[in-house]
């Protein structure tokens, strides 16, 4: 942050190898195959180069003193935000990888209500920060992919009590966060949103077809159904049964029709 634009804001890192820059990717490749990559989220359309450490004079870039001996790190990877802006936040998610595994993709995610947060999407794990570490947390939505399956929300109250709930669309998730509830924020600050239980299903013919559910305490739980394993409608929510399980009666089945179910927890 500065008073003014037109203030440059970058972030560097050493490197030991010149990085190749693809986007908001900087791949480094070691001389055994391994890499190093950098992804960069935000700022958004940020400038990035890699370039040789000992180019580094004081004058251009305000970086003083020589390079260190026996320092390996000869380059530095250079993160810029476009415009010289007032303020600006930097977002980077950094891997490594043997020579023949793949690169994780990293995509943002951003908060759609409440409290603003953002954060990274990786290999099915979600990772999101306060926008301002000083706002008073008063719940915060967002929408992911359906590939999402470990959600960890910081900057929390420690040892606080919240409520997650997740809604899955079939290609997304919305996943909204409010203060208050059984999901507790470890030490730290951090909630770590439990995965949601796949509802498990058993089916008993007789004159209707009936169907028993085993799924999360709480969570309602609703019936699809399908003659071609493509099309589904949905044919109304399980309910409470004696045993403790939920069960759902399908009237018009009576063992005649070719008919597939499945169970969504909602």
């Amino acid at each position: 942050m500065s008073k003014t634009d037109g203030r440059f804001k970058r972030f560097w890192l050493n490197i030991a190898t010149n990085a190749t820059i693809s986007g908001n990717q900087a791949i480094v490749t070691m001389p055994s195959g391994q890499k190093f990559v950098s992804t960069t989220l935000l700022p958004a359309n940020a400038a990035i180069a890699s370039e040789v450490y000992t180019n580094l004079d004081a004058g251009a870039y305000g970086v003083y003193g020589s390079l260190a001996g026996q320092n390996p790190m000869l380059f530095r990877l250079r993160v810029e935000a476009p415009g010289g802006p007032t303020s600006t936040r930097f977002l980077h998610v950094l891997q490594g990888a043997d020579a023949s595994a793949a690169i994780d993709s990293a995509t943002m995610v951003a908060s759609t209500n409440g409290t603003p947060f953002s954060g990274a999407n990786v290999a099915g794990t979600v990772v999101m920060f306060p926008v301002s570490v000083d706002s008073v947390f008063n719940g915060t939505d967002y929408y992911v992919s359906v590939t999402a399956t470990k959600h960890l929300i910081t900057g929390l109250v420690p040892n606080a009590g919240y409520t997650v709930t997740r809604i899955s669309d079939g290609t997304g998730e919305s996943v909204s966060v409010s203060v208050g509830g059984p999901e507790l924020a470890d030490s730290g600050g951090v909630l770590v949103v439990p995965s949601p239980i796949r509802p498990r299903l058993s089916l008993s013919l007789g004159v209707n077809a009936t169907l028993f559910v085993e799924s999360a305490a709480g969570r309602p739980v609703s019936i699809l159904s399908s003659t071609n394993l493509n099309d589904w409608v949905i044919l109304g929510q399980a309910t409470n049964a004696p045993d403790g399980r939920l069960r759902f009666v399908d009237g018009i089945n009576s063992g005649r029709l070719p008919r597939f179910y499945r169970a969504r927890v909602d």
